[in-house]
């Protein structure tokens, strides 16, 4: 491997999705040096996860992100209804979650409402604020060997 630097780091995140988006910002909101790699050459495109309760709404509150992912989500706002049934014929539509907002049931134990904003929204927004945060994000890359020391 002669001309190769063998790159370091404090911590190594291997997985780009919500998780590991979230602990690569907090290692940086702590002062940490952080590498995340991701096979995958981007976010997912899938929307997966639509709701994050008031725990979540704070982690990124505490993070400086929570009117940011408010903002991402203005696409689903009004969107609180879902069909189930047993079939397409027979769905019902039903609220897709309590009424929440500043004079939600939340408001009483959290100062950050739930958000409705789909998965794939909310990891390009975590990406660009975990790089903007001056951690090491390498999407495209599928990690093969590593190292760890004592120090």
């Amino acid at each position: 491997m002669s001309g190769q630097r063998t790159p370091t780091t404090e911590v190594l995140i291997v997985g780009g999705g919500l998780v590991g988006l979230t602990a690569a910002l907090v290692c940086r909101h702590h002062g940490l040096a952080v590498t995340l790699v991701e096979r995958r050459a981007t976010t997912s495109p899938q929307p997966k996860a639509r709701r994050f309760h008031v725990r979540s709404m704070e982690v990124f509150r505490e993070l400086g992100l929570a009117r940011a992912v408010h903002e991402a989500a203005r696409d689903l706002a009004g969107h609180d209804r879902m069909a189930a049934g047993r079939t397409l014929t027979e769905a019902e539509l039903l609220p897709l979650w309590r009424p929440s907002g500043p004079a939600g049931p939340e408001a009483e134990v959290s100062p950050e409402p739930p958000c409705l904003i789909a998965q794939d929204t909310l990891e390009p927004v975590l990406r660009a604020a975990a790089v903007a945060a001056g951690a090491t994000v390498r999407f495209g890359a599928e990690l093969t060997a590593f190292a760890q020391r004592p120090e």
